[in-house]
């Protein structure tokens, strides 16, 4: 290979240091910390249902307070609409709550820590790109600080750290599987991110073609060294092993299906367990609770007769389920007072 044929990389007198990325991030948790004098950590839903699936139960025999109105009454039992994958991102929390260092949800520092994490991964993101420090910086803090992201997670409310666990894990599938390809790393993180937010799962083509992609190139440059190491030795010496002129395997020409099973292992297994969740608790695996909350049936777009104007509003593959949910239980609702 050429000095020309090689992708471009960047200096090193641009590229920001582990010490570096992790003080910035430090700097940018404190001031998502300190953003919000007022977090909703009362809005706690996952929290709630975390620990009581610490207990090996999936919903609560007693009715939840009041302003937690998304609890859903089912056969003596009331539970959360949330997935699996969002209840079982805050079971650590729970646990610190069991063991009693905590009494509430700890919703700030968690958003806080998602904001670091979040830093982090989009400072090492920009490090493989040809570009100063600063617009590095610059192009991070535009998205911890310049979109809606920054009071969106500052609420710090079950459906806001959903959001940021799901965008934890979606950029850390993206630079596990781009920049420092580890398929089973960038599965766990990929159901991170659909397990919080179920639409996200629509992406995995997109990573399997990219995990893919790195083997083809790799087969390629392979079977381009063995036609110059064959030629070589013909040159040299006929008598010279192959192996002697060829460098050590490292273990990189990974058969395509081994690449795709690491990477679908985790979230086929996360798949698998929140339809049988959903079976547990509503007895039907396409179930996920949504239009079984009190009152949701009778708001005006919920009760539209055009499921296709339902959909078309609905964003993603979760929200997809929960509007054909409510069309169902609308069409029941009609039967039974026909």
């Amino acid at each position: 290979m050429t000095e020309s044929d090689r992708p471009e990389q960047p200096a090193e007198n641009v590229t920001i240091t582990n010490l570096v990325a992790a003080l910035i991030s430090l700097a940018a948790a404190v001031v998502y910390c300190v953003s919000n004098p007022n977090p909703q950590n009362y809005y706690d839903y996952t929290f709630r249902v975390a620990g009581q699936l610490l207990m090996g139960r999936t919903g609560f025999s007693e009715p939840r307070p009041s302003w937690l109105n998304e609890f859903v009454p089912f056969e003596g039992f009331y539970y959360s609409v949330f997935p699996l994958g969002a209840v079982i991102s805050m079971m650590p929390a729970a646990l610190v709550k069991n063991i009693g260092l905590i009494a509430d949800s700890p919703g700030r520092i968690i958003a806080s820590i998602h904001a670091a994490v979040i830093c982090f991964l989009l400072l090492k993101i920009a490090s493989h790109y040809d570009v100063s420090r600063t617009r590095q910086i610059l192009l991070t803090m535009a998205i911890l600080f310049g979109t809606f992201m920054w009071t969106n997670l500052t609420f710090a409310g079950a459906w806001q750290l959903a959001l940021g666990f799901a965008m934890v894990g979606q950029l850390g599938a993206i630079y596990f599987t781009v920049f420092d390809r580890r398929p089973w790393l960038a599965g766990f993180l990929f159901a991170l991110a659909f397990g919080n937010r179920t639409e996200n799962l629509l992406t995995a083509p997109v990573f399997m073609y990219l995990l893919l992609r790195q083997d083809v190139n790799r087969g390629v440059a392979e079977t381009q060294r063995g036609n110059r190491v064959s030629k070589a030795k013909d040159v040299l010496d006929p008598d010279v092993s192959l192996t002697d002129l060829k460098p050590p395997s490292r273990g990189i020409g990974h058969p395509f299906v081994k690449t795709l099973a690491k990477f679908c292992a985790i979230p086929f297994v996360l798949g698998v367990a929140t339809l049988v969740y959903n079976y547990v608790r509503f007895h039907s695996f396409t179930d996920f609770g949504y239009a079984r909350i009190p009152g949701v049936l009778r708001e005006p777009l919920v009760r539209s007769r055009d499921l296709l104007y339902i959909l078309s509003l609905a964003s993603g593959l979760g929200n997809a389920f929960q509007a054909v949910e409510c069309k169902e239980h609308i069409s029941i609702s009609r039967a039974r007072r026909i």
